[in-house]
């Protein structure tokens, strides 16, 4: 999946404790936060759907996007009435945002969190679920993911941030879909990052996953390179990886 893969690059040896070992990490969850990021991408990513599939005008949108938000919080009541009415409000502009853009790009939707799988000549069984597979104007194919963080954390074609997508493509592209590009859509920011899809992202991807076949088969999981992953893991008091650097220093 998108998310081990994203793992597995940021530290092998995370992605050994969590998905190999299968050791849960901790979930905080502070009873003050009216609503998570983690939460606020779902019902995101909910509305885009629904935009996706049916024809709504923005007033319609908007409403339902309340109702969406509104509906959420009656499962989880939140501590202060004023900053909920905050949170509410700052949703709704990014879900307009997020229907202008849609609107602007002109796009045919051809299918929305719809499941690929299929097998990458590297050996690794690929499987995931674009948040939107389109056609523009000029007959592009075009893989749409969105993303609703305040950071854009994607650097246009690198195949080190745009992993994700760019699987997407590969995965895409076995369905006799010639893909060009891949943006990311930023939809809090009014932002679009894109990578090109060609084949120097093919032969980056088959690198990506060549590497990390050779790990799961010869059961070696390094820690990672950047120690400012290890600042807020959730392993960090179980895992070696710091010890294993101190030594090194030393």
């Amino acid at each position: 999946s998108p998310s081990a893969l994203e793992i597995f690059f940021q530290c092998p040896r995370r992605f050994y404790l969590s998905r190999i070992l299968g050791i849960p990490e901790d979930e905080t969850d502070n009873p003050f936060d009216v609503i998570t990021a983690k939460d606020i991408g779902t019902i995101a990513h909910q509305m885009m759907e629904k935009l996706a599939s049916e024809k709504m005008s923005k007033e319609d949108f908007e409403a339902a996007a309340g109702k969406a938000f509104d509906t959420f919080l009656l499962g989880r009541p939140p501590m202060h009435e004023e900053e909920a009415k905050r949170s509410r409000k700052d949703f709704l502009k990014m879900m307009e945002t997020a229907y202008d853009m849609e609107l602007g790009t002109g796009n045919e939707v051809l299918s929305a969190e719809e499941e690929v799988t299929f097998e990458h000549p590297a050996g690794v069984k690929l499987h995931g679920y674009p948040d939107r597979v389109e056609k523009d104007r000029d007959g592009n194919y075009i893989i749409a993911d969105f993303k609703t963080k305040y950071r854009v954390d994607h650097v246009e074609n690198d195949i080190n941030t745009c992993l994700q997508v760019v699987k997407y493509a590969w995965l895409c592209e076995q369905k006799d879909l010639d893909i060009t590009r891949c943006d990311y859509r930023y939809i809090r920011k009014n932002r679009i990052i894109s990578c090109t899809y060609d084949e120097t992202r093919k032969a980056e991807l088959t690198e990506k996953l060549t590497q990390f076949k050779t790990a799961v088969e010869s059961n070696v999981f390094p820690c990672a390179e950047d120690e400012t992953a290890c600042k807020y893991c959730d392993y960090k008091d179980i895992c070696s990886c710091m010890a294993e650097k101190e030594n090194e220093e030393e």
